[in-house]
């Protein structure tokens, strides 16, 4: 959760307009500050699919009574994990 905001964060800062101008008294006034640039990384988000055997659990005759747990086989599963490349402008 915390990782979701610290990322909605970068996101959101990265999204601001930093050339935006805006005129007052006839002369020209913009926001963007030319010295001093911030050094935010490029950040990419994405999803890749991994396919992972999982294992499928029966039940065995232990006494008369008692069934134990055994696995009876490996069943595949796909599974979509989120990938983040980030690439450090110098």
């Amino acid at each position: 959760m915390r990782n979701g905001l610290l990322i909605l964060a970068a996101l959101a800062t990265l999204a601001c307009a930093r050339d935006t101008e805006y005129e007052s008294a006839g002369a020209l006034d913009t926001t963007a500050d030319t010295t001093a640039r911030l050094g935010l990384p490029d950040i990419d988000l994405g999803t890749t699919t991994d396919t992972v055997n999982m294992p499928v659990m029966g039940t065995q005759k232990d006494t008369i009574i008692v069934d134990r747990p055994v696995v009876t086989g490996r069943k595949p599963v796909e599974v979509k994990r989120p990938t983040v490349d980030v690439n450090k402008r110098p």
